[in-house]
């Protein structure tokens, strides 16, 4: 009988082998899925996978719009080389998570995502799927997913033109522009190119403290605000009583204080 076994063992057994159904009986405790994805995030947490993805896929039946639960199975399903497995759980993930985010976890489901298919989708099926999906609903997050998945495997030209794609499809996006101007300046050493991006992002979030220091790499001042590159970058002629001023004007090369990093190869 269950009494005669040593209770972690027993709950771990239950949790396991009868998808914690029985568990929730015995043990009176968890009546809904909040409470069963607590159960599956402590197993987690000592690292039972099989248990917690037992408790998270439980979670799912008591509520398939907990977006949580099915990260979370994810996440334990990749742990138990279930790759196929984990793939639709993140679809899934990510499918209720477009229209209800109230936890902000979106960024996070699509970069264990991009992780997940860059290291384990061998015959690029899914990454197939992504680039389908991406064409028929060209929305930033997509074209993010694939930006993240093709710098996972390396492949930078690619990434690169995801991220164009993302920014084209979200013009307005901070987070797009941000990561696209600190992924070409941080990672590839492509000042140049990070430049647009970065202006981009600091003209949506001017208080950003790490778009601010990567302008100041790029030898440019943060000011209140900023143009667009291509307003910026024209030659001021007088309308009216005063011209248009560039609020990002490059600092003196003689100026302490400035750390310039050159380009990498």
């Amino acid at each position: 009988m269950i009494i005669s076994i040593p209770k972690l063992w027993a709950i771990r057994m239950l949790v396991g082998v009868c998808g914690v159904g029985l568990l929730a009986g015995c043990a009176g405790q968890i009546h809904n899925a909040p409470d069963m994805r607590v159960e599956g995030n402590r197993l987690m947490a000592m690292k039972d996978y099989q248990g917690a993805a037992g408790a998270f896929s439980q979670a799912t039946r008591m509520d398939p719009r907990d977006y949580q639960s099915h990260y979370y199975l994810a996440r334990c399903q990749e742990e138990l080389k279930q790759y196929q497995l984990a793939f639709k759980s993140y679809r899934t993930a990510l499918a209720i998570s477009q229209t209800n985010d109230e936890l902000g976890m979106r960024p996070k489901i699509i970069d264990s995502y991009a992780s997940c298919v860059a290291q384990h989708d061998e015959r690029d099926v899914e990454l197939n799927g992504a680039e389908a999906e991406a064409r028929a609903n060209p929305t930033g997050d997509n074209h993010i997913l694939l930006a993240r998945t093709f710098r996972y495997r390396g492949d930078h030209d690619m990434a690169i033109r995801a991220y164009n794609q993302a920014a084209l499809a979200d013009a307005k996006s901070f987070a797009i522009h941000k990561e696209m101007g600190l992924y070409l300046l941080d990672t590839l050493g492509q000042t140049k190119e990070a430049e647009l991006p970065l202006r981009k992002a600091y003209s949506l979030n001017s208080q950003d403290q790490e778009v601010q220091a990567a302008l100041r790499r790029l030898n440019l001042v943060p000011a209140p605000s900023v143009k667009e590159r291509d307003e910026a970058g024209r030659p001021m002629a007088p309308k009216g009583s005063l011209p248009e001023v560039n609020p990002l004007t490059p600092r003196p090369a003689g100026n302490a204080g400035i750390n310039i990093r050159p380009p990498r190869d």
